[in-house]
């Protein structure tokens, strides 16, 4: 499998769960796969769409297909990028949270 035919796995897999992939640029697409399956606990399940000579995780998917490897970030947002809705819908709701509290 080429590269975009493992990056089009992930889409597939994932925009059934309700992750929206579609319109973003390519970093950002890759970020949201990369936080996707983090976040619903995919990364040592097996990659369905892999190599059928080399069985692999999502985790080594996503390796193999972006070249980096798939781990939390520790480091703050960038504020010079432009923010997603995501980053600011939750940046909203945590300020509705201390306003309450």
């Amino acid at each position: 499998m080429t590269d975009m035919d493992t990056e089009m796995a992930f889409i597939r897999i994932l925009s059934t769960s309700g992750v929206k992939l579609s319109g973003f640029d390519a970093q950002d697409r890759r970020e949201r796969i990369r936080v996707a399956i983090l976040t619903q606990n995919m990364s040592s399940e097996s990659f369905p769409f892999g190599p059928a000579y080399l069985p692999e995780t999502y985790a080594q998917a996503f390796e193999r297909c972006y070249g980096s490897r798939l781990e939390l970030r520790t480091r703050p947002r960038d504020p010079h990028r432009r923010p997603n809705v995501d980053d600011v819908l939750r940046e909203l709701d945590d300020d509705e949270e201390e306003e309450e509290a």
